[in-house]
């Protein structure tokens, strides 16, 4: 099914009134706006910006709450897709379910303990792009054999990376960082990335003037 948001045809007001009305593994498109909410996707629904990551602006309500945050054991997933992300303190918190992020900005991140967040994550990042933000990552894979975290064809700019993969004997989950950009600024630094059991993987990027403090348990 499909749900239009803010058309005189349909005129849902906002984003969780829409996904109150939408069904499992809707879509809902999204006008031009900038819009305040924190949900909870149980739903699988696509999140889409019918005018381009320029048009649509999503912030937290809560700032210690995610904007999004996915969950469901089953294999339905989560897509939000060509959305801006500004000012926020806490994203996306990705449990269990499958999640694609594709084609967004985040903006100006606060993130005190990590912009997206991830525990047993299922998550794929990709075509994104991360401009002045503190503290973007923190995921957490303990005891996970589902998956892990993958980020591709992403640019950082001014940014620095916190992340997690805990060691425990069943955990097969990691996090991939390919074919990405660390752009120099005068406080870029990879902070802070610490991995037990070697569990991030960096393939085809490419870093310029980045400060390296990546750390591992082992």
């Amino acid at each position: 099914g499909v749900l239009t948001l803010g058309t005189q045809q349909n005129p849902v007001k906002t984003v969780q009134q829409a996904y109150n009305w939408a069904l499992s593994e809707d879509t809902i498109y999204i006008e031009e706006g900038r819009y305040r909410f924190n949900l909870v996707d149980r739903k699988g629904l696509i999140f889409f910006s019918l005018g381009g990551v320029d048009s649509v602006f999503f912030r937290s309500k809560v700032q210690s709450e995610p904007i999004i945050k996915t969950e469901h054991s089953s294999s339905i997933k989560t897509v939000i897709k060509n959305i801006t992300f500004d000012s926020n303190e806490f994203v996306i918190y990705n449990f269990f379910q499958p999640t694609l992020i594709d084609g967004c900005r985040f903006v100006d991140g606060l993130g005190s303990n990590g912009l997206i967040r991830g525990h047993y994550s299922r998550l794929k990042i990709q075509n994104c792009l991360f401009l002045n933000c503190r503290r973007l990552f923190y995921f957490d894979q303990k005891d996970s054999s589902l998956g892990g975290a993958l980020l591709d064809y992403c640019t950082f700019i001014n940014v620095d990376l916190m992340g997690t993969a805990w060691d425990h004997p069943s955990s097969s989950g990691k996090i991939h960082i390919l074919n990405s950009i660390f752009w120099d600024s005068s406080r870029s630094n990879i902070q802070g990335l610490y991995f037990e059991n070697e569990q991030l993987e960096f393939s085809n990027c490419m870093f310029k003037g980045i400060s390296d403090q990546y750390q591992s348990d082992y």
